[in-house]
């Protein structure tokens, strides 16, 4: 399998970079290349994840690393990243997100 990361995904990996300066540079940067280490293994245990929904011919999984939560779509021989959110994310938001990612 493919892992695609959207710019939603990116984004939010950047957003918690830019918000954790409580933390040093050395741990945050070490925490987000393990999340991204993990997330890639998708690539091949795809279904590491639990299960949500289909929609639209994806399946909808999330996968949960520490204090963050990775939603992912599959669709054919693709991973989709559509998101990675802190624990603490508005769970409307989060939904808003996925809906918009797969009209």
């Amino acid at each position: 399998m493919k892992v695609v990361w959207s710019e939603n995904a990116k984004q939010d990996l950047l957003n918690y970079k830019q918000n954790s300066k409580i933390i040093s540079s050395n741990k945050i940067n070490s925490y987000i290349n393990n999340l991204i280490e993990y997330v890639d293994s998708l690539n091949t245990f795809y279904e590491l994840g639990k299960f949500l929904f289909n929609k639209n011919g994806y399946i909808i999984r999330q996968l949960i690393y520490n204090n963050h939560k990775i939603f992912y779509a599959i669709k054919e021989n693709t991973v989709y990243i559509l998101l990675v959110s802190h624990t603490s994310r508005n769970p409307q938001e989060i939904i808003k997100v996925i809906n918009s990612y797969l009209k």
